[in-house]
């Protein structure tokens, strides 16, 4: 898509560059003569697409791929103007990969973790475990690697089977792809570290269930 908006706008140019010089040599220039209006001038910049677009599919399709380019186009509306959506995309929302990393992998970690030490106190085992030969620091941290293994884990590793089956020689896809391994595991990380912190102060599962919550929305 890129590459053919990229062309027709080279051609366009041309066109332009030719009239101008039809007219600079004292000749009629073909076609309508728009040329001389610099707010007639106008020429489509296209978002080149990304080696991982396919993890976000659903948020391209709502999203144009190229923005229309003039003396007067507003910096606010550049990819919103002339571009055709996808209806039942649009309906459907932007369900992807991306969405579920950015939206609901906090919500799954927070859902996890909220009571990893107030559940204990809560269910009168925190006694126990605190006579075991671990710190309740280095409990809570141990007990948090499990939802981040398990919910990032896949995340990540699904793109990676994804790019062994497409393209495994793609350099710049594999490059792509440990960044974004360690934007995943660092996010989750985030949301980990915050519930841990919000355990440590001693509150009860619910109010901890509402402050996470309370982040996930402020964030």
């Amino acid at each position: 898509m890129s590459d053919a908006v990229r062309v027709e706008s080279d051609a366009y140019l041309a066109r332009m560059r030719t009239q101008l010089e039809d007219v600079a040599a004292g000749r009629k220039p073909k076609g309508f003569f728009s040329a001389n209006r610099p707010s007639a001038l106008a020429f489509s910049a296209p978002r080149p697409p990304s080696p991982l677009m396919p993890l976000c599919i659903g948020q391209s399709e709502v999203l144009p791929v190229s923005a229309r380019l003039s003396l007067f186009s507003a910096q606010s509306g550049l990819f919103d103007l002339g571009s055709i959506d996808n209806a039942e995309h649009q309906q459907i929302g932007r369900f992807d990969l991306g969405f579920v990393l950015v939206y609901l992998m906090p919500l799954m970690l927070i859902a996890s973790s909220y009571n990893l030490l107030s559940g204990e106190r809560e269910r009168g085992t925190l006694p126990i475990l605190m006579n075991q030969p671990v710190s309740p620091l280095g409990m809570l941290v141990a007990k948090a690697a499990v939802p981040l293994a398990m919910i990032a884990g896949p995340a990540v590793a699904i793109p990676i089977l994804w790019t062994l089956v497409a393209s495994p020689g793609s350099g710049e896809l594999w490059g792509r792809l440990v960044l974004f391994a360690l934007l995943v595991v660092g996010y989750g990380a985030f949301w980990l570290t915050l519930a841990v912190m919000v355990n440590l102060l001693g509150w009860r599962s619910s109010t901890n269930a509402l402050a996470l919550g309370g982040c996930w929305l402020l964030f």
